[in-house]
């Protein structure tokens, strides 16, 4: 009986759990980082486009292909509004402009409350 129990809390604790990878699209640009649409669970955008936003993603800024399905490289120049993540890594020799909001005070907020491990890298 006691396997069974641990068997279905081990089920619904794992199932609970919902991060996911999603390589930005946007282009080089100026373009929203919190614009779901610049994001996509595959590099050459063919995978899924990020939903919405959840704070257990991980966002990944591939300086090999900034394009998704029309591959391009250069820089990423992208506007925070407010959004929460879980880990953001740029790699592939990215380079990234990371923008206040325009008006309204131009206040950009990044929460990145990741787990164990490098949450910025």
């Amino acid at each position: 009986m006691k396997r069974i129990l641990f068997a279905c809390l081990l089920i619904i604790t794992t199932a609970g759990y919902s991060q996911t990878t999603y390589y930005w699209v946007g282009g080089t640009f100026s373009s929203g980082f919190t614009s779901n649409i610049n994001w996509n669970t595959a590099l050459n955008g063919s995978g899924t486009t990020r939903v919405a936003a959840d704070p257990t993603d991980i966002l990944i800024i591939n300086g090999t292909n900034i394009g998704g399905t029309v591959p391009t490289t250069g820089t990423v120049t992208a506007t925070i509004t407010s959004t929460s993540l879980s880990q953001l890594k740029i790699t592939g020799n990215a380079t990234v402009f990371f923008l206040r909001p325009v008006g309204g005070g131009g206040t950009g907020t990044m929460t990145i409350g990741g787990n164990i491990g490098d949450d910025f890298t």
